[in-house]
């Protein structure tokens, strides 16, 4: 018994392609169907932690400054803040501040969560620091007004459900 394969393609207008080899069953042809068509419909789901692959607010211009910009090299974070979106109160903007350094530079990187529903910290004392973190496009997922998680899989216990993330340098 042999399982069908196919060679794909994936290119995102002005990046790489990346090539892939799908294996699939006759039940199973979700997979070719997406390898096949032009929309980027496969990039839901989709957790990275470059700037480069997310479709976030001021990306453009962080990536002007830094255009290697990885998540993974924020660290520790300076100031958090949490205020109401509306008088509901059902919904946040939370704030974050933190350091971002590579190997040559050194600065703050502002992180603002609209819409947030849901945000999860890790223990405060001493400081806070973030480790590994990720974002993912979960609107896929059905949640009402929720498009993004941001989470920490390092050591830290950090994870936003959010609209929407806007990035700016400070």
């Amino acid at each position: 018994l042999t399982t069908p394969q196919t060679d794909c393609v994936v290119r995102a207008p002005g990046r790489r392609s990346w090539s892939a080899t799908l294996a699939f069953s006759s039940g199973s042809s979700r997979a070719l169907r997406a390898c096949s068509e032009d929309k980027m419909d496969w990039l839901s789901n989709m957790r990275s932690h470059r700037l480069e692959n997310l479709p976030l607010l001021g990306r453009e211009a962080v990536l002007e400054v830094i255009p290697n910009f990885d998540f993974y090299l924020m660290g520790l974070v300076e100031r958090i803040s949490l205020a109401p979106a509306d008088e509901s109160a059902e919904r946040y903007v939370f704030n974050l501040t933190a350091k971002y350094s590579s190997g040559e530079q050194e600065q703050l990187v502002s992180l603002r969560f609209l819409g947030a529903q849901r945000v999860r910290l890790p223990e405060l004392a001493p400081s806070f620091w973030l480790s590994e973190l990720e974002i993912e496009d979960i609107s896929s997922h059905q949640m009402e007004n929720i498009r993004f998680r941001a989470k920490s899989f390092g050591m830290a216990d950090f994870e936003v459900l959010c609209q929407n993330i806007e990035v700016a340098l400070c």
